[in-house]
């Protein structure tokens, strides 16, 4: 599996946050296969799948200006442990990078800090949507 993030509003222009996009596939053996990636961080995407879409160029567009991107084991562990930090720290994140991190955060306290220290309406969006999908349990 894959772990693939999907950022509209990094699309040009802007896309609503809550859009899906799909990506039509062929591979041997299937005449018809789709991609589909929510809004967010995607956690199980079939490799094979990846493979085939990652070749396609609309996603190759996607991928250069960061509204899409694959996420690292490594990522992870490094948003972990900026958790773990003061949010005078991640305040100067530029976007795509403030995005992944609230996108694969499960701390509320702390994305609630950050939420008052922000001024950027889109990455104070991002993490009003993260809060929610944390609070209904689709963290």
């Amino acid at each position: 599996m894959t772990i693939i993030a999907y950022r509209p509003q990094l699309e040009n222009p802007p896309r609503a946050a809550e859009v899906n996009i799909s990506f039509s596939l062929s591979s041997a053996g299937s005449f018809f296969d789709i991609l589909t990636l929510e809004s967010g961080v995607n956690r199980k995407v079939s490799a094979d799948k990846w493979k085939l879409a990652s070749g396609l160029n609309t996603v190759k567009a996607l991928m250069k200006i960061g509204a899409i991107q694959v996420i690292s084991e490594s990522d992870e562990d490094s948003v972990v442990s900026k958790t773990d930090s003061s949010v005078s720290e991640v305040l100067d994140l530029p976007p795509t990078e403030a995005l992944k991190m609230i996108e694969m955060s499960f701390d509320e306290s702390f994305l609630r800090k950050w939420q008052g220290a922000e001024g950027r309406t889109l990455v104070k969006n991002a993490i009003n949507r993260r809060l929610k999908s944390i609070s209904e349990g689709n963290g």
